[in-house]
């Protein structure tokens, strides 16, 4: 506990008192940085007040729909997200793993808007780059991240889009 409360002292010391005025860094000269407010203060404590917590992390579904493993999980500290786990295709010999994190309602409706343009637009030899979801003029859907992808078909595009509206994060 005393490590703790150093801790929370340290980080709002950090924050709320002194810092070198960087213009003269030689002499003794300080000046206050206000630059956080009572609010950034109480999600300091708030996040501080979790971490005295243990997280528990509760896998609520698990789906797989082509080649997208689905999990829905719930945290004690964070709330309900989805995790889309996807092997990268560009690569069948290694593993090559990319997971996209929807963490809030959100993000979710975002998701599910992005997937249903591209699946409206797929196969008719146009392109869209969305948020989550591409697609070419080769009519397949893409989940593309940090040059990993991999690719579905219309139909199993409308399965995944069914299963996210099934969803909610709230």
């Amino acid at each position: 506990m005393k490590t703790l409360n150093f801790i929370v002292c340290l980080v709002i010391t950090s924050f709320v008192f002194y810092s070198c005025d960087k213009n003269h860094p030689t002499q003794n000269q300080f000046q206050i940085n206000d630059s956080i407010n009572s609010v950034e203060l109480d999600s300091i404590m708030n996040e501080v007040e979790k971490s005295k917590e243990p997280e528990i992390i509760k896998t609520l579904e698990k789906k797989t729909i082509g080649s997208i493993d689905i999990e829905v999980k719930e945290s004690s500290h964070h709330g309900k997200y989805i995790y889309l786990i996807y092997q990268n295709e560009k690569y069948d010999h290694i593993i090559d793993v990319e997971v996209l994190r929807i963490g809030t309602q959100e993000e979710l409706l975002s998701c599910i808007t992005n997937l249903e343009k591209c699946i409206e637009i797929s196969g008719t030899n146009q392109e869209m780059h969305g948020e989550f979801f591409t697609v070419f003029d080769d009519g397949k859907i893409w989940i593309w991240s940090d040059g990993k992808y991999t690719t579905l078909n219309k139909k199993r595009a409308n399965v995944l889009l069914n299963y996210l509206k099934t969803i909610n994060l709230k």
